[in-house]
């Protein structure tokens, strides 16, 4: 089925529907989503953002500028550090602890502005990946239509081009996944996020990832951008000193995953 079909499809779905609560994250998924939802129901949308500690400033700010650019009615729930604890451990439900808090909380909100249909933008090739988010999503009732619609991630972006939905391709990800073999606390956190802002203020990279490995800074970027990173190799690592961060190493394998 062509991708201009599916988002027939789920205009007819949504408009099956008299309200719905839509789980945004800024992402092209949810956006997509959003945009469909502010079409079909007009009167009957509201979106409900989980602003976690893990949400970097820039995931934040192009989040609330989607939002704002379609029009779409936004509720926003600061999360705290210590509601998300259970997910401080980073172990292999780290995103299940997650995802039940933001899918419970949106949820609650339903259950108070008399909506039933809570909904996110989950799609079809997610199948294929390992989500401990997944199971969060089908204890809280969340609906993912452009999953069950069959929308791939191909046919989400074809569409995110052609309804000109003002949203960037490249995926956004919370800090979170950049740290792995350790606990996650608000200092690594930090110093994530200000590394991959110095990053960015030197080179000119859309899709880059500044990794905590066992203690230890990996920068991630695509192949394209890999001569982009070496060409500024000093500046990067003077930035670093200034920060007090320690040097990063550079990953030869490229930035594909999405994640």
């Amino acid at each position: 089925m062509h991708p201009e079909e599916r988002y027939k499809e789920l205009l007819k779905w949504l408009r099956a529907k008299d309200k719905v609560l839509l789980a945004f994250s800024g992402g092209v998924d949810s956006s997509l989503l959003s945009y469909a939802a502010m079409e079909a129901l007009p009167q009957g949308c509201t979106a409900f953002m989980a602003d976690i500690p893990y949400l970097s400033r820039r995931q934040r700010e192009l989040s609330l500028a989607v939002a704002e650019d379609i029009d779409l009615p936004l509720i926003v729930h600061e999360v705290t550090w210590d509601e998300l604890r259970p997910a401080h451990g980073n172990d292999l439900d780290r995103c299940y602890h997650c995802k039940k808090l933001i899918y419970s909380q949106a949820r609650s909100l339903a259950e108070d502005l008399g909506i039933e249909w809570v909904l996110d933008g989950e799609n079809a090739d997610d199948r294929a990946e390992y989500r401990p988010g997944r199971r969060a999503a089908a204890e809280e009732g969340i609906l993912s239509p452009l999953r069950d619609l069959d929308f791939s991630r191909g046919d989400v972006e074809h569409l995110i081009k052609a309804l000109r939905v003002p949203v960037r391709l490249e995926k956004e990800t919370c800090l979170a996944t950049r740290i792995s073999g350790q606990a996650i606390t608000p200092s690594v956190v930090q110093e994530v996020e200000t590394g991959e802002e110095a990053i960015r203020s030197i080179c000119d990279i859309r899709e880059l990832r500044l990794r905590r490995r066992n203690g230890h800074y990996v920068i991630q970027v695509s192949d394209a951008d890999l001569p982009v990173i070496i060409s500024q190799k000093q500046a990067i690592l003077d930035a670093f000193t200034a920060l007090g961060l320690e040097p990063p190493a550079l990953s030869l394998q490229p930035y594909r995953s999405h994640r």
